[in-house]
């Protein structure tokens, strides 16, 4: 807008020519020059503030984001342009009387252009100076970095990625802010939906164990979180990290589908890692996620034409997994409470959509297997007299 104002400023200074004689007044040359200093000193300063600020994001984020800026930022051309603009100054303010009548106006407009310049630069560099001295920026801008036009690096360059997002969450789970760690997890749902539908799209392209070794990558970042979390007894992290992992979960049967069982035998260890450790509700939500999970491949997916049984085998697996660890931290549970969420799975696999399916008929043995297993169980816990409650 400042460039705007200039151009339209300086049109009608070139149309009368006579304001351009103000070029010649004492006052004017010393505004101008006054000016000039000012904004070389406010860019100075601008750069002290930034510097100290984005060194304050790279240390509490480890994101390399200093280097970043030097490079990507208008501080350099800014800085020439000032000097530039500075010499301008004076020679118009020391030399404009000597020159012809009308070079004033000549003059006095390009300083005003110049000037726009300058007001404008000003405004895209603040902004960039928001953008990489603002923690919540650095980290929701980490996707950004993934350059899907290099086909040939695009799994590297995920990693790194990979890498720079788990280093800005552990940073966050050490010092305990809470809000980094969660932008954090939510940069790892970003990378699973830019880089797996290109994956997917490109797969002629790419080897598919280059593929799967990204989301293994990925999912084992995701892991080590959840064990950080848990040593710090952090259960609305650990449970965030079960959200993540289950929207990666359905980016992967959208695209590398092939994938899922491996993203749902994550969840899983993730699951059981939490219960183990007596995370509140970690079992429960760990359970939910994979139900919706199932409902999503069921309803939402055509799954006609696609090996399901390594999938819903391992859906039906890590549930029972759950269910035993849920049963060892409270043997007086209700067995109806308890079988509920493998119950829900077995009304699941009963609809339409799957009974025609070639895989149905081992998914739904493995399922047999499982409740025949639980009712066992519980035959045997009914033989078990309770405990006497002693007398104090």
């Amino acid at each position: 807008m400042g460039l705007f104002f200039a151009l339209i400023l300086s049109g009608f200074i070139l149309y009368f020519p006579n304001s351009g004689s103000v070029v010649s007044n004492p006052l004017f040359k010393v505004g101008i020059i006054i000016f000039s200093i000012f904004a070389y000193f406010f860019h100075y300063f601008t750069n002290v503030y930034a510097w100290n600020n984005i060194q304050n994001v790279e240390r509490a984020t480890n994101a390399e984001i200093l280097d970043v800026f030097t490079k990507k930022s208008l501080k350099k051309p800014i800085t020439w342009f000032l000097t530039f603009f500075l010499f301008f100054t004076l020679f118009v303010s020391l030399y404009a009387d000597q020159l012809p009548f009308r070079s004033n106006s000549w003059l006095l407009s390009l300083w005003i252009i110049f000037t726009g310049l300058i007001l404008d630069s000003f405004q895209i560099y603040l902004k960039q100076i928001y953008k990489y001295s603002s923690i919540h920026e650095v980290i929701n801008s980490q996707v950004n970095r993934l350059n899907l036009a290099n086909d040939s690096s695009i799994d590297q360059d995920c990693r790194n990625v990979i890498d720079t997002v788990t280093s800005i969450a552990m940073k966050g789970l050490y010092v305990n802010n809470f809000l980094i760690v969660q932008e954090a997890l939510e940069q790892f749902t970003l990378i699973s939906k830019k880089y797996l539908p290109f994956a997917f799209k490109n797969k002629e392209k790419y080897h598919s164990s280059e593929t799967g070794y990204t989301i293994y990558y990925l999912l084992d970042r995701l892991e080590l979180l959840n064990n950080l979390a848990i040593q710090k007894n952090l259960s609305t992290i650990c449970s965030s990290i079960i959200s993540t992992t289950g929207k990666i979960i359905l980016e992967c049967s959208k695209t590398v589908f092939s994938s899922t069982p491996l993203a749902i035998n994550t969840l899983g260890k993730i699951t059981l890692k939490g219960q183990s450790h007596n995370i509140p509700d970690i079992g429960l939500k760990g359970s939910l996620t994979l139900l919706e999970i199932a409902k999503i491949l069921i309803f939402d997916h055509d799954l006609h034409n696609k090996e399901i049984k390594e999938i819903f085998i391992a859906l039906s697996n890590n549930l029972e997994e759950i269910t035993k660890e849920i049963f060892k931290k409270n043997k007086s549970i209700d067995f109806t409470i308890l079988m509920s969420p493998l119950q829900e799975l077995k009304i699941l696999l009963s609809h339409d959509n799957l009974q025609k399916h070639q895989d149905i008929i081992a998914i739904l043995q493995n399922l047999d297997r499982i409740f025949a297993e639980f009712t066992s169980l519980e035959l045997v816990m009914k033989t078990i007299p309770p405990i006497p409650k002693l007398n104090t």
